[in-house]
């Protein structure tokens, strides 16, 4: 990816033809638009250029499926380009032509899209791609319309699943071109962690693995010739000291001068912290134990009932089902829950809760 993003230059020809996209909804130009687009989320440069690249390719229709790929780390805008690129299809009422999705739910929901596997029917444990006739016809009625196909934090597909999804769009769409002749735009961090079982997209593979493995990673490596990287990380600029820790992590040079640093900021056996001041109420918390988080919020809800004074805690005692048939069996009951989260780190038997308070 760095090699064609180093070649790669956005074109800035023909930014000024007045093309007008009356048919599909709207009587501004077509660049007036995109600028109207780019203000309203007030993207930067590389972020608009990113933008620009999807919208140019709906608004001129172009025949030829647009592979696309936009990275950059944490905090460098890909969901506002996302969210860009959604208000684009919005405004131009044509929303049925565009579908967000991600490997995880949590990342998909970000965006206000849908998980690529509940989309395509994709079972994450599954080799092959069998789907009762039912499903495939469910699929190919919801891909009916669709000509834009987002996938965000991509890294988190391993090759095989990306080479799956493939071959659905292909049977969504019903023809055997690159997923289906649809328009496929990619983003995602290239520092995040791999797959933890499959292998990641973003290297390169010799003839001992499988034809899977290959077949994805050149899949991939076809999106992304056309690519550009956020590079501006908006969300430390006020920390510029964090931020410079950061970009050393990411390159591998962490000094012991940024372990120190970061080291400074722990909580401690310190007793002169004020868990009423504003800094600690308003804190972010990161911990690595459910002990350690579970007695945070025990803190955080005495705390709070004593200071608005007017809620008194809860307690919430845990409940674990299978399916929709509550774990009754002690023994079951003992190993997940129990008394011993200091030393299992096992999941906490009881919350204490206010209404209206902080929580982790």
């Amino acid at each position: 990816i760095e090699t064609t993003v180093s070649n790669y230059r956005p074109t800035e020809q023909n930014t000024s033809i007045p093309i007008s996209v009356t048919l599909i909804g709207t009587d501004l130009p077509s660049d007036e638009l995109m600028d109207l687009i780019v203000t309203k989320y007030n993207l930067a440069t590389r972020q608009a250029n990113s933008f620009r690249m999807v919208a140019r390719h709906f608004l001129l229709e172009e025949s030829a499926p647009l592979l696309f790929h936009f990275g950059g780390v944490a905090g460098t805008g890909k969901s506002h380009v996302v969210l860009a690129i959604s208000k684009l299809f919005e405004i131009c009422r044509k929303p049925e032509l565009f579908m967000k999705v991600s490997y995880m739910g949590c990342a998909a929901s970000l965006i206000g899209g849908s998980s690529i596997c509940q989309e395509l029917c994709l079972m994450s444990k599954s080799i092959t791609l069998s789907v009762s006739d039912d499903n495939l016809g469910k699929i190919m009625d919801t891909f009916r319309n669709i000509r834009y196909f987002l996938i965000d934090e991509v890294y988190t597909l391993d090759c095989n699943n990306l080479s799956k999804v493939n071959t659905r769009l292909q049977q969504a769409k019903n023809s055997m071109s690159v997923f289906g002749g649809l328009s496929i735009i990619t983003c995602g961090d290239n520092h995040q962690f791999e797959p933890v079982k499959g292998l990641t997209i973003g290297r390169e593979y010799d003839d001992t693995h499988t034809s899977a493995t290959h077949a994805g990673r050149s899949l991939f490596v076809q999106i992304s010739q056309k690519c550009i990287i956020l590079d501006k990380n908006f969300r430390s600029l006020s920390d510029p000291v964090y931020l410079g820790i950061q970009q050393r992590f990411l390159q591998g040079k962490v000094t012991f001068a940024d372990c120190d640093l970061l080291n400074e900021n722990t909580v401690s056996n310190r007793m002169d912290i004020d868990l009423t001041s504003s800094d600690w109420i308003n804190a972010p918390c990161i911990v690595n134990r459910n002990s350690l988080r579970l007695k945070i919020n025990y803190e955080r809800a005495h705390v709070f009932s004593c200071r608005t004074g007017f809620y008194k805690p809860f307690l919430f005692e845990a409940n674990h089902f299978i399916g929709k048939k509550v774990i009754n069996d002690i023994v079951i009951q003992t190993y997940l829950l129990g008394e011993k989260e200091d030393k299992f780190n096992r999941l906490p038997s009881k919350l204490v809760l206010c209404p209206g308070m902080p929580m982790m």
